[in-house]
């Protein structure tokens, strides 16, 4: 006869690969693809906001700039310039993993 013990515990593998980010009160968490996580951490405050509220919750520009008390126009510049910091940080990281 075979006895089997189960554990008395499980591991919720549901945050496993998932970060949460604060941004101006809200709580984001966004999935882990490809290490984009560690880049997002590695921006500039502002601009990591802006990419969150932007891309994840889906925000406009416009919403964005009351939320944040700026005008429209320099809340689109902002999100414009860190749209090309984010894929130049991703440009290098893919070049940094190639070299290995």
């Amino acid at each position: 006869m075979f006895l089997y013990i189960y554990p008395a515990y499980t591991i919720d593998k549901y945050f496993k690969n998932k970060s949460l980010f604060n941004v101006l009160g809200e709580d984001i968490m966004i999935e882990d693809y490809c290490g984009i996580v560690e880049i997002i951490k590695k921006m500039k405050k502002i601009e990591r906001e802006i990419i969150l509220l932007y891309y994840v919750i889906g925000m406009t520009d416009e919403s964005i700039s009351k939320k944040m008390n700026q005008s429209h126009q320099e809340i689109n510049k902002k999100r414009r310039k860190a749209e090309k910091n984010l894929r130049e940080m991703v440009k290098r990281e893919m070049e940094r993993n190639e070299e290995y």
